[in-house]
């Protein structure tokens, strides 16, 4: 089937455009119902700007004790109450969630988007990632 060019190099811009979007580019709005990987930098803006966020580290209690994000709620993605835990969040409001390296963060945040929760942040990197560009954590 012919496709005329114009009509290729449109798809192909619309293709590029979601693809920034995903990132959550300032003004960039994200759907109800999604995951949206941000930096250690975003994350940061983000605490700065939103004062109902509320930030969850997925890590042990022993990781979570040895320096955290100020503010950070400790929900052991390892735990077997992991999901009831989380279950009991109001779905409503925005999570940013982060881990050591970002992995279980990611998974975490499945899970919560499987419980019906409307918006979530992963940190990418994790912690690592945050402290590594000098943010700090409390203890």
């Amino acid at each position: 089937m012919y496709k005329p060019r114009h009509v290729i190099s449109f798809t192909l811009l619309l293709a590029a455009l979601f693809s920034m979007c995903s990132r959550n580019p300032a003004g960039f709005e994200p759907k109800q119902g999604s995951i949206v990987d941000i930096t250690a930098a975003e994350a940061q803006a983000l605490i700065e700007t939103d004062s109902l966020l509320v930030i969850i580290d997925v890590r042990t209690p022993a990781e979570y004790n040895s320096g955290h994000i100020a503010n950070a709620v400790n929900i052991d993605f390892r735990a077997g109450s992991f999901i009831s835990t989380v279950d009991t969040l109001d779905k409503l409001k925005t999570y940013l969630v982060y881990c050591r390296s970002g992995n279980r963060s990611r998974s975490a945040a499945e899970l919560m988007i499987e419980q019906q929760f409307s918006l979530l942040y992963n940190m990418l990197g994790g912690i690592d990632q945050w402290k590594g560009q000098g943010y700090p954590v409390t203890i």
